[in-house]
């Protein structure tokens, strides 16, 4: 059977909304009781623990646009799942699971971690590649 809509958990990065298949999260969490590392690379907020696991925390604005996130109320920290890696996704704000038409996808080729973008219920979304980003953040995570 073949797939026409998949599902993405979909998030504010500064003012661009951004969407991740929702196969790669395993949860969404408060932004709270990240502890500081020492002389990390400034894409790395902190690490924080979930469930008994010390994760790295990603300030995905940073990596996406080198600007540190504004941290309010609204910031989530998105768990990505194991198949990805242990990490954490710090972002300016979460929504919802939306449906979206593969075919309204439009290819991004030349974008690092980007599949695409795709117009939903008037908003422009952009698509992220999970194992592109966990690739990236994988080597932010190394050089420490």
């Amino acid at each position: 059977m073949v797939e026409h809509t998949k599902q993405f958990t979909v998030f504010a990065v500064g003012e661009e909304w951004y969407g991740i298949d929702i196969l790669h999260l395993s949860s969404i969490e408060l932004l709270d009781g990240i502890r500081i590392v020492p002389n990390a690379d400034p894409a790395i907020m902190g690490v924080v623990n979930i469930r008994g696991s010390l994760l790295p925390v990603v300030d995905l604005r940073y990596l996406l646009y080198q600007k540190k996130m504004e941290v309010t109320e609204a910031c989530r920290l998105l768990v990505c799942a194991e198949t990805l890696g242990s990490f954490v996704l710090a972002v300016n704000e979460a929504s919802d699971i939306w449906e979206i038409d593969l075919a309204s996808i439009e290819e991004l080729s030349d974008a690092p971690y980007k599949k695409g973008i795709s117009h939903v219920e008037g908003t422009l979304v952009t698509i992220l590649d999970g194992a592109q980003l966990a690739k990236e953040i994988e080597h932010q995570v190394q050089k420490q």
